[in-house]
């Protein structure tokens, strides 16, 4: 009797570490965007996401050259910025949804280069 006791209670605890650790993997997966950027004065790019109203949003980009950057949303009218940051080619930080709705990830480029790069966005949603 002992041994089935046993049995069974490995095998519960088994289960319960792989549905805990099955939970804590998909909160905390981070995604990732690859953002292709142009060697010209004032070229744009943004990568628009659509979040979930009170989740927190952990976000991060590498740039080979510096781009200007803001994460920027539309409510009713107008544009509402999260973050804005000139010069940068990197970046980190986290914000907070206010409405479930599209957040914008703008990249603008502020120099007149001879190539092209790739910028890197990675973000991962910590629901509420």
């Amino acid at each position: 009797m002992r041994s089935q006791l046993t049995f069974f209670a490995r095998r519960a605890l088994y289960i319960f570490m792989l549905l805990a650790m099955s939970v804590f993997t998909s909160a905390a997966e981070w995604q990732q965007q690859v953002v292709p950027m142009v060697g010209v004065i004032n070229y744009m790019r943004e990568a628009c996401i659509k979040f979930t109203a009170g989740d927190t949003v952990q976000y991060r980009f590498e740039s080979a050259h510096e781009v200007n950057f803001d994460i920027h949303y539309h409510p009713d009218s107008g544009t509402q910025f999260k973050e804005r940051k000139d010069a940068v080619m990197q970046v980190a930080g986290e914000f907070n949804s206010e409405k479930t709705q599209p957040y914008c990830f703008t990249w603008k480029n502020k120099h007149e280069l001879d190539k092209e790069w790739n910028i890197t966005l990675q973000y991962v949603v910590v629901p509420k």
